[in-house]
């Protein structure tokens, strides 16, 4: 299904705002700051790759059978002093390959995230890479603790953007440093929900094996939900960074996602989702159509949200 081309004015996002009445527009006064524009220009290399996620999620806002609403990601480009309107000058084919991909991963992950508050309604969700991502402002269920974390570029930068709010806390640091976690402390026994969403291509395979080592430490009991991409990716530069003539590549790409499993055995592969599975209408033509006809390609190519838990095996 082709993709209608927004004006580069904000104000269609604002008019879409509108459209969706009040209720958008009064939680977005009590979730975000309403102070001037605040400058992009502290995000380089890596901690820019949070901008397209954002405009992909304030764009599937206004989409008329959309998968969930963002009515927080809309305010948020109104906030930031950078011109969106660049990503317009993507090849439309792959811009929206990834606008699908952004849309569809969101909602799987907020399903998980919905389906983590059924069973654990006052638990703790650790986002690790959380770049400008609202899951929290969207889906708080006043119990929740939520803890976002990412380098201090998007947390000082987030910390602009976002109001403080009870069990929510934002920690900047580097998820490779060794004793990152000692910033977050959960409850005895507790089932924590770690995500990881659109960041462990960005390390090389033996950190994100560090990084499980680290939180099978941390969490005896714990679910990761977690994106991951195709071999065939690794080492490409990212395309919503190379519109910006920036150099940011992604080291890890994954095909034998079972394999992850091997890694520790206290690591449980749960489910595997490819996100050209799901949802496939919004999907460009010649995406569904490829993969069709070649279905391995999916993870060599593609996108999937692996959930695996951490099992106290002892």
């Amino acid at each position: 299904m082709p993709w209608i081309v927004l004006c580069p004015c904000r104000c269609d996002f604002q008019n879409g705002l509108k459209r969706e009445g009040n209720q958008n527009v009064e939680a977005l006064q009590k979730g975000v700051t309403m102070n001037a524009k605040i400058s992009s220009k502290s995000l380089t290399e890596i901690p820019v790759t949070a901008l397209f996620p954002l405009y992909g999620r304030a764009k599937e806002t206004n989409e008329k059978n959309h998968l969930f609403q963002d009515p927080y990601a809309v305010k948020i480009m109104g906030k930031i002093d950078f011109d969106f309107s660049i990503y317009e000058n993507m090849k439309a084919t792959k811009r929206n390959e990834m606008l699908a991909g952004i849309a569809v991963r969101t909602r799987i992950l907020d399903d998980y995230t919905k389906e983590y508050f059924g069973k654990y309604p006052d638990g703790t969700v650790v986002n690790i890479g959380c770049g400008l991502d609202t899951r929290f402002l969207r889906l708080d269920n006043v119990k929740i603790n939520w803890i976002d974390v990412d380098l201090s570029e998007i947390i000082k930068l987030r910390e602009k953007l976002f109001e403080k709010r009870e069990k929510y806390k934002m920690v900047a640091v580097s998820v490779l440093d060794q004793n990152w976690l000692n910033e977050i402390t959960v409850a005895e026994g507790q089932m924590v929900m770690v995500i990881a969403e659109g960041t462990l291509m960005y390390f090389a395979e033996k950190e994100v094996k560090i990084l499980f080592n680290q939180l099978i430490a941390k969490f005896p009991k714990a679910i990761l939900c977690f994106e991951v991409m195709g071999i065939k990716l690794q080492g490409k530069v990212h395309p919503s960074v190379a519109v910006l003539e920036i150099d940011v590549t992604c080291p890890w790409g994954i095909e034998d996602i079972e394999s992850i499993e091997a890694w520790n055995p206290k690591l449980k592969l749960v489910k595997t989702t490819a996100l050209i599975d799901q949802y496939r209408e919004r999907w460009p033509f010649i995406n569904r159509a490829v993969t069709s006809i070649f279905p391995s390609i999916k993870r060599k190519l593609g996108h999937s949200i692996v959930q695996i838990e951490i099992e106290d095996t002892v």
